[in-house]
């Protein structure tokens, strides 16, 4: 389980709709105010790409949609998937 490797600082398990909340996390980083950031966060990142995929295939009957965002920083890797 991805969870269980020794590098992973946890995982969030959030709901579609507005607001986001997290239904399941794992990892102290993901506790209290701080998650609540990061699902916000993520639920914003999520939908911004959308919408740009949404724009971009303007008029056409089979759009495209997000299944994997791979988001790395200096200090952190995200792996998002929000599919259904």
């Amino acid at each position: 389980m991805l969870s269980s490797h020794r590098s992973v600082l946890g995982y969030m398990l959030l709901s579609r709709g507005t607001p986001v909340s997290i239904i399941r996390h794992s990892g102290v980083i993901f506790e209290g105010e701080q998650g609540r950031k990061y699902a916000t966060v993520i639920g914003r990142i999520v939908e911004s790409v959308q919408g740009g995929l949404e724009e971009i295939h303007a008029g056409e009957t089979d759009g495209d949609e997000v299944r994997f965002m791979r988001i790395r920083t200096k200090r952190h890797e995200l792996m998002i998937s929000p599919g259904a």
